[in-house]
């Protein structure tokens, strides 16, 4: 709860790394666009904030499962924050990029872990993209927190071997595998909420409404 703490503070006070979306991200990066559909919602996403906090452990072992927070070997060796921070914001912006009607809000997300595939692995079995992040969700205009998700998992299955090879042929890196789990996994958690925000007003109207009255 310290880290989930933090994220509280520094991202709904300071909007790190904010990504404003004045217009729907491209579906073309992601590879898949049946993702990111406009659909009915409570909400219009207005801002996505993204936390690679420093304080992660980070790993260039190539082993097969690493013990660190963050293994990321799919691009050039450099600032792993800075990859992992990207390819977090990219994929979290596209999948909100869905909710443009409704109520204005911030999506702020902290990463967890990011535990993507060395190549030893992804060279031989595969496995899993471990992603877990922290979710909060508030009002763009007030800063009301409406939101608050400690731990959201958006982990995806990796192919290994000769399966990622001919993934890798046709251009299905495992940084754009990784950005679509993000995609979908930030719009189930805003579908989910805006589900239950619906039937909440639904029944608040029904109890306000006389017996056999319309309720719109």
């Amino acid at each position: 709860m310290r880290s989930f703490r933090f994220t509280v503070i520094a991202l709904a006070t300071l909007g790190l790394s904010g990504c404003i979306m004045s217009d729907p991200p491209s579906r073309g990066g992601l590879g898949a666009p049946s993702l990111v559909t406009q659909q009915p919602s409570g909400y219009n996403v207005t801002r996505v904030n993204v936390l690679v906090p420093r304080s992660l452990v980070v790993s260039e072992d190539n082993s097969y499962k690493p013990a660190a927070d963050i293994v990321w070997h799919g691009e050039a060796a450099g600032n792993r924050f800075a990859q992992v921070e990207k390819l977090t914001r990219d994929g979290i912006t596209a999948g909100a990029g869905a909710f443009r009607a409704g109520r204005a809000v911030t999506v702020d997300v902290q990463v967890v872990r990011f535990h993507a595939l060395t190549q030893k692995t992804r060279d031989s079995f595969g496995g899993k993209h471990e992603l877990i992040y922290a979710l909060i969700l508030r009002d763009s205009a007030t800063g009301e927190v409406l939101l608050l998700e400690p731990r959201v998992k958006a982990t995806v299955r990796a192919a290994g071997g000769a399966a990622a090879q001919a993934e890798e042929a046709v251009g299905r890196t495992q940084a754009v595998v990784i950005r679509e789990a993000f995609a979908v996994s930030i719009q189930k958690e805003l579908g989910r909420r805006t589900v239950r925000d619906g039937l909440r007003a639904a029944v608040a109207r029904a109890a306000q409404s006389p017996s056999g009255a319309p309720l719109n």
